[in-house]
């Protein structure tokens, strides 16, 4: 690439993304031009990384798995605490990765220039969203950020699967967990440990995240995958909706996880619960 065609990332303040995520937009300017393009329509950050709490006992399946056994002052047992721990390390980095793989599979250096294309999780854990994982069960991770129009030199799809990266990670993550239950090589068994979880139960606990991970950012909202998908796959009139209302999207999303269940209304575990049980018992015989 000649000098003249390069980009350089120029990171700056946005006030419209998910709350306590370093909040940042990309603009683009180029090099040896004296213009400087901010293509803040057109520069995107993929993705948060959210995995919500479904509130305990309302479904089958919940993220809170073990009995209250050596509860911490955050009231969190010691076997949740390490399989959260161990989740976070594997499931975010890995999901992060494969954003920045496959930009960079369809010709965009920028997660590279930044230090993204590595499984090493110092690079990709947000600090505030990584405790908040451990201590509440929801949590994010650093965006990838890409450039767009890099991209669509490749594919008019390019950002379409750099988007579904990352869910389809997770989905990998969780069906490769959930070998050992499917051919019974071992029983799940809870309730049996006091510091650290069983295999089964981590295994299970790690099951359930990655697709709650996986099923969370598939929603069609951004700052999250699944809007960046439907808006490439969707009739432009829909995309064009989706477009319409993303600078609300983040009030909606703060609205759903945190104050309707204030209320009783619990969207995100109807939603989510439903295809979250059809594939823990697909995958796992569960």
């Amino acid at each position: 690439m000649i000098a003249g065609q390069a980009f350089q990332p120029d990171i700056r303040p946005q006030a419209d993304n998910f709350p306590l995520i370093a909040p940042a937009w990309v603009g683009f300017t180029q090099a040896h031009f004296h213009p400087q393009l901010d293509f803040r329509q057109h520069a995107r950050i993929i993705s948060h990384v959210i995995i919500p709490k479904l509130r305990d006992g309302d479904e089958k399946f919940s993220l809170s798995l073990f009995p209250a056994i050596d509860r911490s002052m955050t009231g969190l047992s010691l076997p949740i605490l390490f399989s959260r721990i161990i989740t976070l390390l594997i499931a975010m980095t890995v999901h992060e990765f494969c954003h920045a793989w496959v930009a960079v599979s369809f010709g965009d250096e920028t997660p590279r220039m930044q230090g993204r294309l590595t499984l090493n999780p110092l690079k990709h854990l947000d600090p505030i969203g990584s405790i908040l994982l451990l201590v509440a069960g929801f949590g994010w991770a650093k965006p990838v950020m890409i450039n767009p129009y890099a991209l669509d030199r490749k594919s008019p799809l390019a950002l379409m699967w750099v988007s579904l990266a990352g869910p389809f990670s997770n989905f990998m993550l969780a069906a490769i967990a959930a070998i050992p239950f499917r051919f019974h090589l071992i029983p799940l068994i809870t309730g049996t440990s006091t510091i650290f979880p069983s295999f089964a139960e981590f295994l299970y606990a790690f099951m359930v995240i990655n697709l709650t991970l996986m099923l969370f950012n598939l929603i069609p909202l951004a700052p999250l995958d699944g809007e960046k998908i439907a808006v490439s796959v969707l009739p432009p009139s829909w995309g064009r909706a989706l477009e319409r209302i993303a600078p609300y999207s983040t009030y909606i999303l703060l609205a759903v996880v945190f104050i309707l269940p204030l209320v009783g209304v619990n969207v995100l575990s109807a939603v989510i619960s439903p295809p979250l049980n059809n594939l823990l018992h697909l995958l796992s015989g569960l």
